[in-house]
C-alpha cells in the first residue's frame, strides 16, 4: 500500500535529482540593466501601482526597476519551464503495462 523505509529514501532521491534537473534546465540568466530599464520604461504607471509610494522620486524608481527586475526574470522563467515541459512532452513515451 505504502512505502518501506528503503523505497521511500529511494523514491526521495529521484525526486530530489528530478527537481535539480528541472532546475538548471529552466535556469535564465538576469536580465540585463538596459533590458530593466527598456522594461521599467515601457510599463513605468503598471509598475508605480504595484509598488510601495514615496514622496522621494529616487525611491519611487528604485523600486520600479528592482520590481520590473523581478518581472523579467518570472517571465523568462516561466518561458523556460514552459519549453522544458514541452520538449519532456514530445520526447516522452507512454506504454501500458497490462
Amino acid at each position: 500500500a505504502g512505502f518501506d523505509r528503503a523505497q521511500y529514501t529511494d523514491y526521495t532521491r529521484h525526486e530530489m535529482a528530478a527537481q535539480q534537473v528541472y532546475a538548471r534546465l529552466s535556469a535564465v540568466d538576469a536580465p540585463s540593466p538596459a533590458e530593466v530599464e527598456a522594461f521599467y520604461d515601457a510599463n513605468r504607471e503598471r509598475l508605480q501601482g504595484a509598488q510601495n509610494q514615496s514622496d522621494n522620486p529616487l525611491v519611487i524608481r528604485e523600486q520600479g526597476l528592482e520590481l520590473a527586475r523581478a518581472t523579467l526574470i518570472a517571465q523568462r522563467q516561466g518561458q523556460a519551464r514552459q519549453s522544458v515541459r514541452q520538449r519532456l512532452r514530445q520526447s516522452a513515451t507512454v506504454e501500458i503495462a497490462d
